[in-house]
């Protein structure tokens, strides 16, 4: 309350009090002050903490402070509801990467506000990465929601195939997740995760032979993408490649060998 009058409080013939519309207090409070016949101290202790706080302007700065609070989330609110596709797309890309760091309560924050956007051009995507969220945080029911969502919504999107296959994986779900991976292939031949996504599963479940030829073909689709492919398949898939891997790893052995000569390690 902003005022001590604005608390109600009366005075009872047994020297109580009762404060105005709450009979759940009153029920606690009158046999209390009617005992100490306190009513008249109590309502004096309340108007002399008013007067206090506006001598010293405590409640002045109280409530200007909690206006200060409201207009920052009132541009907040704004600022997402002003967010320009471009926003959208790289808030998205973060809460995607939270996912990836196992952080979902970040990444579902940043998602609410892309759903608090007016801009939104890919809102079958946001589900998807939602979904993601939702699944590092064990919430199976909210992931397959979002997921399912936004499947639906944009079916010739690789991305929410390839995102709901990663949504399965996560909730230990092989086999949807590995139809969807191979849906995504259907629906973009040239996107490399598919492939990916199925090599691994493939090799998972023990199935090398499908698990090599799924790298071979993301290796044919995207070259750069040879890092994820494992030693044992690189040196069938590309012998030259695997060799040069092997080189540079040992490289890198040989550096970090001397660099500890050097410190005396």
């Amino acid at each position: 309350y902003d005022t001590a009058a604005d608390w109600g409080l009366a005075l009872t013939r047994g020297d109580g009090v009762s404060m105005r519309g709450d009979a759940r207090i009153n029920a606690a409070l009158l046999p209390l002050v009617e005992k100490a016949k306190a009513g008249a101290q109590l309502i004096a202790l309340v108007g002399d903490a008013y007067a206090g706080e506006a001598a010293s302007g405590a409640r002045e700065r109280l409530r200007s402070a909690e206006q200060a609070r409201a207009a920052e989330r009132e541009a907040e609110h704004a600022a997402v509801e002003a967010a320009d596709v471009k926003a959208i797309d790289k808030i998205r890309e973060n809460s995607d990467a939270y996912s990836d760091y196992g952080d979902g309560t970040r990444a579902l924050m940043l998602m609410a506000r892309v759903f608090g956007a007016a801009h939104d051009d890919k809102p079958a995507l946001s589900y998807v990465i939602r979904a993601r969220a939702y699944a590092v945080l064990g919430d199976a029911d909210r992931a397959h929601a979002d997921a399912d969502r936004g499947v639906a919504d944009a079916p010739t999107d690789v991305l929410t195939w390839v995102n709901r296959a990663d949504v399965r994986l996560m909730l230990g779900e092989r086999d949807g997740a590995l139809a969807d991976a191979l849906k995504a292939i259907e629906v973009d031949a040239k996107s490399p995760y598919g492939y990916l996504i199925a090599a691994e599963i493939y090799d998972e479940m023990g199935n090398g032979d499908a698990a090599e030829d799924y790298y071979k073909k993301l290796y044919a689709v995207e070259p750069k993408a040879v890092a994820r492919i494992p030693d044992s398949y690189l040196e069938k898939i590309d012998a030259r490649a695997y060799k040069e891997r092997k080189k540079e790893e040992k490289k890198a052995r040989e550096a970090e060998e001397e660099q500890k000569k050097e410190s005396g390690m």
